[in-house]
């Protein structure tokens, strides 16, 4: 009965070594992720400073169209361009 119950502990121990394992792998792999996710963030800033911002959206704007009224450009993204300006994708 002795002999049973260590081999059933030592399986247990060797399955949360396992698991224990699994969990710090995936930690990781999170924290590699974030990481990215963080110079995504400062490429997505960079290109923001450079393009400009989506006045509708806040998005990096690809688009600029005159605006009289405002006597300067209106900057815009691909989909906020789209949905302001309909007709030059009527066509």
């Amino acid at each position: 009965m002795e002999k049973e119950n260590k081999k059933i502990h030592q399986e247990w121990e060797m399955e949360v070594d396992e698991v224990r394992a699994i969990y710090f792998r995936r930690m990781e792999d999170i924290k590699k992720l974030k990481e990215e996710n963080k110079k995504l963030k400062e490429t997505i800033k960079e290109l923001q400073s450079i393009l400009g911002e989506c006045w509708t959206c806040g998005g990096c704007a690809t688009h600029k169209e005159w605006r009289d009224a405002l006597n300067e450009y209106e900057l815009t993204c691909d989909i906020c361009h789209r949905d302001e300006y309909p007709e030059q994708y009527d066509k």
